[in-house]
């Protein structure tokens, strides 16, 4: 004979009160309810999303600070045993003491500019180099020749320099020495989007500053002291960029001693030679 409770679970399973208890009991959710669930989801992904690009933006900012404070660093070792930063002169000048060495500077492009740093061996990795600017790509650490060595789109900085002529570590403190990220094909102005409307700045005296980056509409003049203002695609003061109200890149800026004429030396671009 079978146990009570067996038969008594027969019985249930013939009751058809009780099979509708299962079945509403096993059904699947409703339209309705798929759409609560949804809609909550899409609740929370739109206020976590913001919030997770913020922070991969820090991020991209907190190694473009490390990089630029080691080409602090490689450029003060430099001025110390030529007398400035790389400019055509030292060019020349490594030339004529490394006209062996299989990385060749230049004064064209930031890149080649940087390179100066090989040849004179200072440096001796791409990595410093890279910050994540629009075009840019990480440096494949490849440099077992001139051609391979700060490949276009490998440099994320550009570069200051003066009548020609490189800082110095005797030069203006206060003076820009690289910074990041440009916008795309321009030597004037800044890109605000890449690390949250903010530039990463190196300076003569080998501090690495963040400046915060405005976009002015048309009519917009000035701002405070320290605030770099950089208009891209506006009709008021297209293409300047601005410290304490002055163009950073006029020889009227007070950082800038007299009879300067600074330029803004821009990277190499993907698909350039």
């Amino acid at each position: 004979m079978f146990p009570s409770n067996v038969n008594h679970m027969k019985r249930e399973t013939h009751d058809p009160t009780f099979m509708k208890t299962i079945l509403k009991k096993s059904r699947g959710f409703t339209l309705v309810e798929l759409l609560v669930v949804i809609t909550i989801i899409a609740a929370l992904a739109g206020i976590a999303t913001p919030q997770v690009f913020k922070q991969l933006k820090k991020a991209d900012m907190s190694v473009a600070t490390a990089n630029a404070k080691q080409i602090g660093i490689a450029m003060l070792e430099f001025s110390v045993e030529y007398g400035s930063y790389p400019s055509k002169t030292s060019e020349t000048l490594l030339n004529e003491n490394f006209s062996d060495s299989v990385i060749k500077g230049g004064s064209t492009t930031s890149n080649d500019y940087f390179k100066q740093l090989f040849q004179s061996g200072i440096v001796q990795s791409e990595e410093i180099f890279y910050a994540k600017a629009k075009n840019t790509i990480k440096p494949d650490g490849n440099i077992s020749t001139d051609a391979n060595a700060l490949k276009a789109g490998e440099v994320g900085f550009a570069y200051f320099i003066n009548n020609d002529s490189g800082l110095s570590s005797s030069s203006n403190p206060s003076l820009p020495v690289v910074v990041s990220p440009l916008s795309p094909g321009s030597s004037t102005s800044f890109d605000p989007e890449p690390f949250d409307k903010k530039v990463i700045m190196l300076r003569v005296d080998t501090s690495v500053v963040s400046q915060n980056i405005t976009v002015p509409t048309a009519g917009q003049i000035g701002n405070s002291t320290g605030t770099v203002v950089a208009s891209v695609g506006t009709t008021a003061n297209a293409g300047v960029v601005k410290i304490a109200g002055f163009d950073i890149l006029s020889a009227a800026n007070p950082i800038w001693p007299a009879g300067s004429n600074p330029q803004l030396i821009a990277p190499r671009a993907i698909g350039s030679k």
